[in-house]
């Protein structure tokens, strides 16, 4: 006679998720921005200001007038 064991063992999975990147900046109305991967043009459409951001980790870095801040988040 032949015996057949089954062995049954649980596998563990650990999920992780990480927000990469950089949020969406919402321009003003007196502004306007075009995204480009980590980098975004900032314009300002009364002065013609034109300022650059780049995302470093989850952090927009770069300087933006009254004009063009919006809402980076």
């Amino acid at each position: 006679m032949e015996y057949v064991r089954y062995v049954s063992s649980s596998l563990a999975c650990v999920c992780v998720h990480a927000v990469v990147g950089c949020p969406d900046i919402t321009p003003e109305d007196e502004s306007w921005i075009r995204r480009h991967g980590d980098t975004a043009i900032v314009k300002c459409n009364q002065t013609g200001e034109t300022f650059y951001v780049t995302c470093l980790d989850t952090e927009w870095k770069g300087e933006l007038s009254a004009c063009a801040r919006g809402s980076m988040s």
